[in-house]
């Protein structure tokens, strides 16, 4: 009889350790995924930050001058780099909300 519980024991062990592989597998797999998570959004910030730069930079050969009176990039050069950064920034603190960053 006490030979059977030994077995039996050491056969949960088995089956523990083997639990604890799947948790621990399941948990890098998370960290995988929080890791490309985090890469997409700061992309995204930075796309949104590189659009509202490109709006704001003089091109010589566009036809409407902008708000501030230069060649831009946008004929609405302010407005739309002010608009593009409010994007970044909600994009941001969305993500940090929702615990992606």
């Amino acid at each position: 009889m006490r030979k059977e519980r030994q077995c039996t024991i050491t056969s949960w062990n088995v089956i523990d350790y083997a639990e604890q592989a799947k948790r621990k597998k399941r948990h890098e797999r998370r960290e995988t995924a929080d890791n490309s998570t985090n890469t997409k959004v700061y992309i995204i910030i930075a796309a949104w930050v590189l659009a509202a730069i490109k709006t704001i930079i003089p091109f010589p050969y566009v036809s409407k001058a902008c708000m501030l009176g230069y060649k831009s990039g946008c004929s609405f050069a302010p407005i739309s780099t002010a608009m593009l950064i409010v994007g970044a920034v909600i994009t941001y603190v969305v993500a940090k909300r929702k615990n992606i960053l």
